[in-house]
């Protein structure tokens, strides 16, 4: 559900789609309510042990990361705004003999 849906009650329906995301038909009531409620959203960075304060252009800010005594990194990135579109972030760690590159597809819909 977009994050800026309101609060309120819902009719469902389904909507088919082929494998490239094309309509199979149209909407398809299923005579169900959802109720949605929409909390104050507050977004309070967790702690973090190396500070980065980088930013780009579409409002995606990484704030800083931490890296556990066994190499696990967290990463704490957040936006300034609603996005509009699908991310894939990059991760690349290196060291003076090895490259590793990490990815994960971040979806917006």
């Amino acid at each position: 559900m977009p994050a800026n849906l309101g609060g309120g009650r819902y009719d469902l329906a389904l909507r088919p789609l082929d494998a490239s995301s094309q309509p199979l038909a149209g909407i398809l009531p299923l005579d169900r309510v959802m109720t949605v409620t929409s909390p104050q959203r507050v977004f309070q960075a967790p702690g973090f042990d190396f500070p980065s304060g980088m930013e780009w252009s579409n409002g995606i800010v990484l704030y800083g990361f931490s890296i556990s005594a066994n190499g696990e990194v967290e990463l704490i990135w957040g936006s300034n705004r609603t996005l509009s579109e699908n991310l894939r972030l990059f991760v690349h760690a290196l060291d003076a003999a090895h490259a590793l590159e990490l990815e994960q597809l971040l979806v917006i819909e």
